[in-house]
């Protein structure tokens, strides 16, 4: 339904907003950040086929995003034939952009996080 769909693109944008609110528009990495967010938060709609929860923080000179969701899949790089034939580079990005990410198994779901260290953003050209 495209209501739906409307709502879904509705909740990723907020999760962006409430990234950048919480980070801070001067934060060097903030495109980074906010790709991250939405890469992770569309996976949960899409592939979870479940709502999510965004928690940001920026501590010690990380930043750390996760995104939980309530789906029984689990997130990986898909191959680069997988990302030839069609979709498939959300995670790849956020391997890109992060210093680090992963998933952690959660009752009942998992969150699916990512780390950025303090510096300049990677420019992907």
């Amino acid at each position: 339904m495209q209501s739906d769909f409307d709502d879904q693109i509705t909740e990723i944008v907020a999760a962006r907003r409430f990234a950048e609110q919480t980070i801070g528009v001067d934060h060097a990495r903030l495109a980074d950040i906010l790709v991250i967010v939405s890469e992770l938060a569309s996976n949960a709609v899409r592939h979870a086929h479940s709502k999510f929860s965004v928690r940001v923080c920026n501590q010690r000179g990380v930043v750390r995003i996760e995104v939980t969701d309530h789906g029984d899949g689990w997130p990986e790089v898909p191959r680069r034939e997988e990302v030839v034939s069609g979709g498939g580079m959300g995670l790849n990005l956020v391997a890109a952009l992060s210093d680090r990410w992963g998933a952690t198994e959660r009752p009942g779901g998992k969150v699916v996080w990512a780390e950025l260290d303090d510096g300049p953003a990677l420019r992907v050209v």
